[in-house]
C-alpha cells in the first residue's frame, strides 16, 4: 500500500513538473506591428497569413499599400483603380468588407423589444 502510494505521488510529481516546464518554456508570441509603405495616416491594417494591406488617408481619397509576410513592399500608395489592376482578387475582397471599431465605448445598451 505504501509502495503504491509512493509510486502514485512520484508519478504525479513528475507530471506536474513536466507541465510546469512546458508552461515555463513555451514561447511567448506577440503580434508584430504591421509594416507599411505608406507615408499617409493609416486608416486600417488588414493582416493575413501572406501579406498585410494598409489603407491610408491619401490627399485624394484612400490609398492602398501591401507588404509581404517577409516585409517586402509589393504595392505602395496605390489609388483604388491602381490597386484593383495590380491585385484584383484582394481589392474585390476588400471592397466587400466593412471595418468596425473594436471598442465598445459608443455602444448603446439594448432596451429589449418595444423599449421595455
Amino acid at each position: 500500500m505504501k509502495r503504491t502510494l509512493l509510486l502514485a505521488v512520484l508519478c504525479l510529481a513528475g507530471l506536474s513538473g513536466a507541465a510546469a516546464t512546458a508552461v515555463a518554456t513555451s514561447p511567448t508570441t506577440k503580434p508584430s506591428v504591421p509594416q507599411h509603405a505608406s507615408k499617409y495616416p493609416v486608416i486600417v491594417h488588414i493582416v493575413s497569413r501572406d501579406h498585410t494591406v494598409t489603407i491610408s488617408a491619401g490627399p485624394k481619397g484612400p490609398v492602398y499599400s501591401m507588404t509581404g509576410s517577409d516585409g517586402s513592399v509589393m504595392v505602395a500608395d496605390a489609388s483604388g483603380p491602381e490597386f484593383a489592376k495590380l491585385q484584383p482578387e484582394i481589392y474585390q475582397h476588400l471592397r466587400n468588407s466593412m471595418a468596425v471599431q473594436a471598442d465598445a465605448t459608443d455602444a448603446v445598451p439594448y432596451a429589449g423589444i418595444g423599449g421595455e
